[in-house]
């Protein structure tokens, strides 16, 4: 079996590798880990930005966050995963490209203007994904 789950740079990705971890053992399965840097909209707009420097920094804040969880699991089989595009798109692909079982994100629990605006990463893997979703509920 093999699982795939999302973190960002948000404060609750810690909380979705912990039960992402969980569901691995409990299930034996192989897990995956996948940060999806999103190109910032001001790139789009011809604003100069340093991209890559902006890339390293955000992946570097988002394994220092998990690193302890996925250290502390030496009993999983864990492979790291950094990737640029649509999160959403990018993990729905992932999965499909590994033959995922389960895809694991989580949801901050913007309210529904939030997501309108701001995109809903979960929302878009719900609707999207080869497998089943297993959403982490983010704090009310």
């Amino acid at each position: 079996m093999r699982i795939v789950v999302g973190v960002d740079a948000s404060s609750y990705s810690v909380a979705v590798v912990e039960r992402a971890v969980e569901l691995a053992r409990a299930l034996r399965a192989e897990l995956e880990v996948v940060h999806v840097f999103e190109m910032p909209f001001v790139y789009d707009l011809g604003a100069a930005v340093d991209v890559e420097q902006m890339r390293s920094a955000e992946a570097e804040a988002v394994w220092s966050a998990v690193r302890p969880v996925l250290d502390g699991a030496d009993d999983v089989s864990i492979t790291s995963t950094d990737l640029t595009g649509g999160s959403a798109r990018m993990l729905v692909n992932r999965a499909a490209e590994t033959e995922a079982d389960l895809i694991v994100v989580g949801n901050r629990g913007r309210g529904d203007l939030a997501s309108l605006v701001l995109g809903s990463t979960s929302h878009g893997v719900i609707h999207t994904a080869p497998c089943d979703v297993f959403i982490v509920r983010g704090e009310r």
